[in-house]
């Protein structure tokens, strides 16, 4: 049963493990990992994340995705 939209964007949220890094070509470094909700890992729910190699604590990007 999918969750409603509110309840993911405002309900607290933990990592389901400690992600690393991955090169995901030479100019850009990726993170994917599942997200928590009340110690429980959702189906679908994860965060994305992205750098520049080159700047990577200048060019970050963060996104919420869930795929229900």
């Amino acid at each position: 049963m999918p969750i409603e939209l509110k309840e993911l964007y405002f309900s607290s949220k933990s990592l389901a493990f400690v992600a690393k890094w991955a090169v995901r070509d030479q100019q850009a470094l990726a993170l994917v990992v599942p997200l928590d909700l009340g110690g429980v890992t959702v189906e679908g729910l994860r965060l994305r994340v992205t750098a520049r190699t080159a700047l990577v604590d200048e060019v970050v990007a963060c996104q919420l995705e869930y795929i229900p």
